[in-house]
């Protein structure tokens, strides 16, 4: 059975439940061989995903993920420090690949966990592989140019760049205690895309909130529902999510807000992403995208008993801090926060069906060396709800994993004073 590998971004934890709800939704039948802050390798029965097909009309399967950057197949295995071995593998298949003319390729290296940062996967001995294999096949009179980075390991950018995705080849060298990977790195993550609709969209306000692009993709592919579902965002601000899912290829999208400025941003971001998405395909889009001015506690009425096969949303967060509030405020911040939440998910049980999911983010403020947080949620409980942990039991204590006491994930930058923590619910 083929083996695969994934590299993750600088969220993990969120790529790695990202990766299971993707198989969910994909009906991948996927067997994680190893999982840690570094990637996951995992076998499955599918054998195309090696080959990533560009020319597709829809997304392959890489493509889809925001918190994937690398990607590719697992081609050797071997015992740790078998370094003989490695370097005979390396010298064979790079040849194989490169049969004739120059020869371009590039080393990185992930550890699989603490303490396995040395050996053949250690940065001395990647260098010492990548001097050899260049030495001997320059010996045999082969044109070789071994790419390196400043970075630790190769980026998109470089990867790119030096065309290591072909001609040339980039070996991803994963280790732990027990055995040594190597794999071959087919797919690297469209970056240019991600910031061309990051920082060209005509309207985001940081101000008032902003779910980054990525952050966005990760969030819809939590709820793991086909394309042809009905997808709503009912504190939509400037339309990012349902902006995302058009992006996605989702058929159905809602986004609903309060305020009437978020409303005449959602549309403008709306009417930008059907252009660039045109751009992309070369075809005209007809998407149905409806836009509602409701608040979230009442969007049933507004939806007049309709339903929905899935809700995403990152929910007003409370007002932007200047780090200067005191805990009681912060506090009945919270508070307050509670109660439009707990209305909110009362309307959304009215719009789901059983088992459909909702995809939600809850604020966690910083206040010196204290988080402060909505820990009760018998009241979304109460309103026909039940936590749906994002990941499997046996990888929420996996070094390098940012989880909160009840299994959410954290997104964060250690300069925010506000931290979001992501959470998935079902409906009972």
């Amino acid at each position: 059975m083929p083996s695969y590998f994934a590299i993750f971004g600088k969220t993990p934890a969120l790529s790695a439940a990202e990766l299971f709800a993707v198989f969910e939704r994909e009906k991948i039948e996927a067997k994680p061989a190893r999982v840690s802050a570094a990637g996951m390798i995992f076998e499955t029965s599918r054998s195309d995903l090696a080959r990533p097909d560009l020319g597709r009309s829809d997304l392959d399967f890489w493509s889809q993920l925001g918190g994937a950057v690398k990607a590719g197949e697992i081609i050797w295995k071997g015992k740790p420090n078998a370094q003989s071995e490695l370097q005979a593998f390396l010298n064979r298949d790079l040849r194989e690949r490169v049969p004739a003319g120059r020869i371009e390729f590039g080393i990185s290296n992930y550890p699989l966990e603490s303490g396995t940062h040395q050996g053949l996967t250690s940065p001395r001995g990647q260098t010492l592989i990548g001097a050899a294999l260049k030495k001997i096949l320059a010996a045999d009179g082969r044109s070789v140019r071994r790419v390196t980075s400043r970075e630790k390991n190769l980026s998109a950018v470089t990867i790119n760049k030096n065309k290591l995705l072909g001609p040339g080849v980039e070996y991803c060298l994963f280790s732990d205690r027990a055995m040594t990977f190597v794999g071959i790195t087919s797919w690297v993550q469209d970056y240019e895309e991600f910031a061309f609709r990051e920082f060209t969209r005509p309207r985001a306000d940081a101000i008032a909130g902003l779910v980054p692009v990525k952050l966005a993709r990760m969030l819809l592919n939590l709820a793991a529902v086909p394309r042809d579902s009905t997808i709503l965002d009912p504190f939509c601000g400037s339309g990012t999510i349902a902006a995302e899912a058009l992006a996605l290829g989702q058929k159905q999208v809602i986004a609903s807000d309060l305020e009437e400025r978020a409303i005449k941003e959602t549309r403008e971001n709306i009417r930008w992403t059907l252009t660039d998405l045109q751009r992309l395909s070369k075809q005209t889009l007809k998407v149905p995208v409806r836009i509602l001015q409701s608040p979230a506690e009442e969007i049933d009425r507004a939806l007049a008993g309709e339903r929905v096969d899935a809700i995403v949303t990152e929910p007003y967060l409370g007002p932007p801090l200047r780090g200067r509030e005191r805990t009681d405020e912060l506090q009945r911040t919270l508070n307050e926060l509670q109660k439009i939440y707990e209305k909110s998910f009362a309307a959304f049980a009215r719009l789901l069906a059983p088992g459909s999911p909702v995809v939600f983010i809850f604020p966690i403020y910083k206040k010196g060396a204290a988080e402060l947080s909505i820990n009760d949620l018998t009241g979304i409980e109460n309103a026909g709800f039940r936590p749906d942990p994002l990941l499997p039991e046996r990888f929420r204590h996996t070094p390098g994993f940012a989880l909160t006491a009840r299994g959410g994930i954290i997104y964060s930058r250690p300069d925010q004073l506000v931290h979001r923590e992501i959470l998935r619910f079902r409906r009972i």
